[in-house]
Protein backbone atom coordinates (compact mmCIF):
# COMPACT_ATOMS: atom_id res chain seq x y z
CA UNK A 1 0.00 0.00 0.00
CA UNK A 2 1.47 3.46 -1.07
CA UNK A 3 0.83 6.09 1.96
CA UNK A 4 -0.93 8.92 0.41
CA UNK A 5 0.22 12.82 0.14
CA UNK A 6 -1.88 15.65 0.65
CA UNK A 7 -3.44 14.84 4.36
CA UNK A 8 -5.36 17.99 5.42
CA UNK A 9 -4.65 19.60 9.10
CA UNK A 10 -7.88 18.85 10.91
CA UNK A 11 -6.85 20.91 13.80
CA UNK A 12 -6.30 24.75 14.23
CA UNK A 13 -2.36 25.67 15.35
CA UNK A 14 -3.69 25.99 19.27
CA UNK A 15 -5.77 22.77 19.17
CA UNK A 16 -2.61 21.38 18.20
CA UNK A 17 -0.54 23.10 20.44
CA UNK A 18 -2.79 22.25 23.51
CA UNK A 19 -2.75 18.83 22.37
CA UNK A 20 1.06 18.44 22.52
CA UNK A 21 1.29 20.73 25.62
CA UNK A 22 -0.99 18.00 27.54
CA UNK A 23 0.41 14.95 26.35
CA UNK A 24 3.98 15.35 28.74
CA UNK A 25 4.52 16.65 32.37
CA UNK A 26 7.25 19.11 32.22
CA UNK A 27 5.73 19.90 28.10
CA UNK A 28 5.93 23.93 29.05
CA UNK A 29 9.89 24.16 30.85
CA UNK A 30 10.70 21.58 27.36
CA UNK A 31 9.70 23.96 24.95
CA UNK A 32 10.50 27.33 26.76
CA UNK A 33 14.09 26.26 27.98
CA UNK A 34 16.25 25.13 24.76
CA UNK A 35 13.44 23.42 22.34
CA UNK A 36 11.61 26.29 21.07
CA UNK A 37 12.93 25.83 17.37
CA UNK A 38 11.98 22.54 17.37
CA UNK A 39 8.49 23.50 17.94
CA UNK A 40 8.79 25.38 15.56
CA UNK A 41 9.49 22.99 12.65
CA UNK A 42 7.26 20.63 14.30
CA UNK A 43 4.56 23.08 13.56
CA UNK A 44 5.94 23.90 10.17
CA UNK A 45 5.55 20.25 9.65
CA UNK A 46 1.76 20.57 9.83
CA UNK A 47 1.13 24.35 8.67
CA UNK A 48 3.81 24.73 5.75
CA UNK A 49 3.27 28.87 5.65
CA UNK A 50 5.11 28.75 8.95
CA UNK A 51 7.98 31.00 9.51
CA UNK A 52 10.08 31.69 12.80
CA UNK A 53 10.45 34.68 14.62
CA UNK A 54 12.68 35.20 17.52
CA UNK A 55 13.78 38.09 20.43
CA UNK A 56 15.41 37.65 23.96
CA UNK A 57 16.56 34.12 23.24
CA UNK A 58 12.71 32.47 22.02
CA UNK A 59 11.59 31.30 19.12
CA UNK A 60 7.68 32.07 17.91
CA UNK A 61 5.94 30.44 15.16
CA UNK A 62 3.83 32.68 12.82
CA UNK A 63 1.03 31.22 10.91
CA UNK A 64 -1.92 33.04 9.43
CA UNK A 65 -0.98 36.14 10.55
CA UNK A 66 -0.82 34.99 14.64
CA UNK A 67 2.27 33.66 16.53
CA UNK A 68 2.39 30.95 18.50
CA UNK A 69 4.44 29.13 21.38
CA UNK A 70 3.78 26.20 23.34
CA UNK A 71 1.08 28.54 25.72
CA UNK A 72 -0.95 28.88 22.47
CA UNK A 73 -1.57 32.48 20.84
CA UNK A 74 1.17 35.24 21.72
CA UNK A 75 2.04 38.53 21.58
CA UNK A 76 4.77 39.02 18.44
CA UNK A 77 5.74 42.19 19.85
CA UNK A 78 9.36 42.21 19.78
CA UNK A 79 10.06 39.43 17.46
CA UNK A 80 11.91 39.62 14.51
CA UNK A 81 11.65 37.12 11.01
CA UNK A 82 14.61 34.37 12.22
CA UNK A 83 16.98 32.79 9.27
CA UNK A 84 16.74 29.70 9.93
CA UNK A 85 20.51 29.21 8.19
CA UNK A 86 22.25 31.29 10.72
CA UNK A 87 22.40 28.15 13.37
CA UNK A 88 21.22 30.26 15.94
CA UNK A 89 19.17 28.92 18.77
CA UNK A 90 18.84 25.41 17.31
CA UNK A 91 19.97 23.61 20.26
CA UNK A 92 17.30 21.05 21.84
CA UNK A 93 16.47 20.53 25.37
CA UNK A 94 17.88 17.52 27.56
CA UNK A 95 15.88 15.47 29.66
CA UNK A 96 19.46 13.88 30.81
CA UNK A 97 21.12 17.54 31.45
CA UNK A 98 18.35 19.08 33.54
CA UNK A 99 18.05 16.12 35.58
CA UNK A 100 14.67 14.92 34.27
CA UNK A 101 15.76 11.55 33.05
CA UNK A 102 16.46 8.52 35.64
CA UNK A 103 19.94 6.88 35.02
CA UNK A 104 18.50 3.37 35.97
CA UNK A 105 15.49 3.03 33.96
CA UNK A 106 15.38 5.74 31.46
CA UNK A 107 11.92 7.04 32.56
CA UNK A 108 10.83 10.56 32.54
CA UNK A 109 11.15 12.23 36.10
CA UNK A 110 10.07 15.52 37.56
CA UNK A 111 12.41 16.82 40.35
CA UNK A 112 15.22 14.73 40.21
CA UNK A 113 12.79 11.29 41.66
CA UNK A 114 15.05 8.62 40.87
CA UNK A 115 14.00 4.92 41.03
CA UNK A 116 15.49 2.51 43.74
Amino acid sequence: MTPTRGYVMALEPTEFIELLRESFAGSEYVYTHGSCYPLFKLLAGLFPEAKPFYANGHIITYIAGRFYDINGEVSGEGYEPHKEADGCHTNRFSLWDNRWECPRCDDITMYGELCT
